[in-house]
């Protein structure tokens, strides 16, 4: 154990003063905190097992000012930096929060360890989305106690030990304390006789799924501040419920799809923050819809006003869109939503319409593309547009219309580099033909010979692609 000490003071502890030790920086706690993830379950005597696989090892130490939470690893790595407002005597961690004692009351903290265990499960973490370890550190609860000399945790209790001095004995009175859990019982654990002034209590922490409640509704008031604040008022709750999946007990648990929920829950709402709000993360609220489960259209309705009454959308929503119906999912679109798709493109980013458009989702009105279509030609023409209103025109069964736009097909044949899908299209995980394709086939197959051998010179399709596209479709 005193080689253990050693060891990780050495590698750990901050660097300190050359004048010698002195009580300001004397180091008064370490602990190590392994985190697992549940595995599979294994069934022996009638008994099923949960296994638990180790993600993380952290390695917590406090000064009486300040504390260090690292994580160890491959690397050693400082995440956490805890000032505390007064001087404390000792701490304990746990995966959910840093709780400490100071001379007068019990201070808990938030804590990022089942953020940097998930990132440390996959370095290259960001779809599933996860929040970063450097997150500000948060001071959930302060509770006055008389005389707190020494803490520990057990489960789900906090177990605070206090003497009180004797003038404090004389003059207190039968003090009402609001405990962590409102649920806190005290009980003397030494005889009045030898040395009064002792006590021992047990804290009932709050269950997960409550105090994420009680955090969420909080973050409520300030949900029309579009800042990071905003962001990281729901991440702590979001972090709450990620430690809770996290621990080995919790297939057990019996909140657990309870707790499920309100993940999925809590991903949802930090989707809408960041495609709300104009932040350089923006990207990731695509990550969280993704995690929270919820469709396109379910999205929509939570995003989008009736009437359209809000005009601008910002980058993380047409992100969101984007990546998602360029990735030939499933879900078919009713035509209300895909008319609205439409409308948020041509206003926020015109650019992307025709790529948009040449996805294989149903229930596109062709005569609105190509409405919205002309009015992005008047102001950014492209040969990829002109294919996409030809294509919008073979939909609609005008054939006039599509004459004129493939007229010159010479300079059209390059034009499919841009947008590829407006030939091919996945299905089963088989290359096949779009009605486009089919249609060249029949009516300028040389047009099509052309756009599959720039497609093949420009690495968009390989020989054994086109091969396939040829033979299965055509």
């Amino acid at each position: 154990m005193l080689f253990f000490w050693i060891f990780f003071s050495r590698c750990f502890t901050p660097d300190q003063s050359p004048f010698g030790f002195c009580e300001e920086t004397r180091l008064h706690s370490v602990q190590l905190l392994p985190v697992y993830q549940a595995g599979s379950s294994v069934t022996a005597h009638e008994e099923t097992e949960i296994k638990k696989e180790l993600l993380s090892l952290f390695c917590f130490f406090s000064l009486p000012h300040v504390g260090y939470l690292y994580s160890v690893g491959k690397l050693v790595e400082l995440i956490s930096t805890y000032q505390y407002s007064q001087k404390s005597e000792q701490a304990v961690l746990t995966p959910q929060f840093l709780r400490i004692i100071t001379s007068e009351n019990l201070q808990c903290f938030t804590v990022c360890c089942s953020a940097a265990a998930a990132h440390g499960e996959d370095p290259y973490i960001d779809m599933p989305a996860c929040l970063p370890v450097t997150l500000d550190v948060c001071t959930l609860r302060m509770q006055l106690f008389i005389g707190p000399r020494a803490i520990c945790h057990f489960k789900t209790h906090i177990i605070p030990l206090t003497k009180a001095d004797r003038e404090d004995i004389t003059e207190r009175r039968k003090p009402t304390r609001k405990m962590l859990s409102r649920k806190a019982d005290s009980i003397i654990s030494t005889n009045s006789e030898v040395e009064p002034g002792w006590n021992l209590y047990i804290i009932n922490s709050v269950s997960s799924i409550q105090l994420y409640r009680e955090m969420v509704d909080y973050s409520r008031i300030y949900e029309n501040v579009k800042t990071e604040s905003c962001i990281h008022l729901l991440s702590e709750p979001h972090l709450l419920v990620r430690a809770a999946i996290m621990d080995p007990h919790f297939f057990k648990s019996d909140e657990e799809e309870e707790i499920l929920r309100a993940f999925r829950e809590s991903c949802a709402f930090l989707g809408d923050c960041y495609s709300r709000f104009d932040t350089k993360d923006y990207h990731l609220a695509l990550s969280y819809y993704r995690m929270s489960g919820l469709s396109m259209t379910e999205v929509l309705k939570r995003l989008v006003s009736e009437g359209h009454e809000i005009q601008t959308y910002e980058r993380g929503f047409i992100f969101y869109l984007t990546h998602f119906l360029n990735e030939d999912l499933d879900e078919e679109l009713s035509k209300e939503s895909a008319n609205e798709v439409l409308q948020i493109f041509c206003l926020a980013d015109p650019v992307q319409l025709p790529h948009i458009l040449c996805n294989p989702w149903r229930n596109v009105c062709p005569v609105t593309a190509v409405k919205y279509l002309q009015k992005v030609e008047m102001v950014m023409p492209s040969v990829v547009l002109t294919l996409t209103k030809a294509f919008m025109a073979l939909k609609m069964g005008d054939l006039t219309m599509y004459e004129n736009e493939m007229d010159l097909w010479t300079i059209l044949a390059c034009g499919f580099i841009g947008q590829p899908k407006l030939l091919r299209q996945w299905k089963g995980g088989i290359v096949m033909p779009t009605e486009f394709a089919v249609h060249l086939k029949e009516m300028q197959p040389g047009l099509l010979v052309a756009a599959t051998v720039a497609l093949h010179e420009n690495s968009k399709i390989g020989l054994e692609e086109a091969d396939t596209f040829f033979k299965v479709g055509l």
